[in-house]
């Protein structure tokens, strides 16, 4: 089953959505944890108190989802200088299917979501722990840029768990990874 696929059946539709979240999930929990005020991977503070409270301001209908873009846009282009952009993709630059859907999921509810996630870096640890829970074993001495398959990969059962194991073990050696996907192909 392609996840990002508009057709589907309901309960095709009801795993898609799951596996969505759990990618909006991963990327919220992980841009927080990498970002300045946490392992420094990459530059920003908007899912910091400061960054929040400012976004909070600025948009007051949806704060957390505001965060949350601008900390995944700073993780993407952290991502993007260390893996190069030509080419690939990685948890914060999905292929746009994935992005649309993505958005979509969150168009409803997202800031529910998204804000047990990034309430602060014990609950974004949570979350990697829980998303991580059913993984695949990952090599805990992953670190920099590290294929782990192609853009299809995305879509299956084990991309959200995968990324968060890999994730979650580079952050507790306080290595960091930018694990990524090539095309489909």
């Amino acid at each position: 089953m392609n996840t990002f696929s508009s057709s589907t059946t309901p309960s095709q539709t009801a795993g898609a959505l799951m596996h969505t979240l759990d990618l909006a999930r991963l990327r919220a929990a992980v841009a927080l944890l990498g970002a300045e005020g946490g392992a420094g991977w990459w530059r920003g503070r908007a899912l910091d108190r400061t960054g929040q409270a400012v976004l909070a301001r600025l948009f007051p209908t949806a704060p957390t989802l505001a965060a949350v873009a601008a900390a995944v846009a700073a993780a993407s282009r952290a991502h993007d200088e260390r893996i190069g952009r030509s080419g690939v993709y990685h948890a914060f630059r999905l292929p746009l299917s994935a992005e649309a859907a993505i958005d979509g999921a969150l168009a409803d509810g997202g800031e529910g979501v998204l804000a047990t996630a990034v309430q602060d870096a014990d609950a974004a640890r949570e979350t990697l722990r829980g998303l991580a829970a059913d993984a695949p074993p990952v090599d805990p001495g992953s670190e920099g840029p590290v294929a782990i398959g192609t853009a299809d990969w995305l879509s299956g059962p084990d991309a959200p768990a995968t990324l968060a194991a890999l994730y979650l073990a580079a952050l507790d050696a306080g290595r960091p990874v930018y694990p990524y996907v090539t095309p489909a192909g």
